[in-house]
């Protein structure tokens, strides 16, 4: 069984090397969603995530499951 701690590993080591820099710094929420079946990992920008800095919501971002 997967842990949500091993499946946003798994999404960062997959998805950080392809992170364009213009879209920010790469940031993996350390909470997500869960239910029976699936964890929902949230990624994006830090500087919108963290911070808070709308400049960097990514409008048609997909939604990470694992």
């Amino acid at each position: 069984m997967v842990t949500f701690h091993q499946a946003r590993a798994f999404v960062a080591a997959e998805l950080a090397a392809e992170w364009p820099a213009q879209l920010g710094t790469f940031h993996v929420l350390a909470r997500g969603y869960e239910d029976a079946e699936v964890f929902r990992v949230i990624v994006g920008a830090r500087e919108h995530l963290i911070d808070g800095d709308a400049d960097f919501v990514e409008f048609d971002a997909p939604t990470i499951i694992v």
